[in-house]
C-alpha cells in the first residue's frame, strides 16, 4: 500500500455492495491514495461516486475535465444486457478518477 500511487476498480459495482467496500475505501482515503473506478453506465458511475464521497473521496480538480464521464479507453465491443435485451452496454464505459 505504501508504494502504490493509484488503485483501480474495474466495473466493481461499489454501489451494489457498499458495506463490503467500506473498509477498503476508508483505508485508501486515509492513506491519501488516488482511486480510479470504471463502470458500465452513467447511473452506476454516479452511484459509485456517492459511495466513494461518503468514504472521503472527491473528484480531483486538477483533472476535473477528464476525471469523470465517458472513458476514452472503454471497450468498443457492445454486450447485451440479459435483463433488457434491447439495451447494450460496454465494459469500462465510464470512468471516475478520485482523490482523498
Amino acid at each position: 500500500l505504501a508504494t502504490a500511487d493509484l488503485f483501480v476498480a474495474f466495473n466493481s459495482g461499489i454501489h451494489e455492495t457498499p458495506d463490503s467496500w467500506g473498509t477498503t475505501l476508508e483505508l485508501l482515503s486515509r492513506e491519501q491514495r488516488m482511486l480510479l473506478i470504471t463502470s458500465f453506465s452513467n447511473q452506476e458511475m454516479e452511484a459509485d461516486l456517492r459511495i466513494a464521497t461518503m468514504n472521503g473521496f472527491k473528484i480531483d480538480e486538477q483533472f476535473s475535465q477528464s476525471s469523470f464521464g465517458e472513458n476514452p479507453w472503454k471497450s468498443l465491443i457492445p454486450l447485451i444486457d440479459i435483463t433488457a435485451p434491447s439495451q447494450l452496454f460496454y465494459v469500462n464505459f465510464y470512468i471516475l478518477l478520485l482523490k482523498s
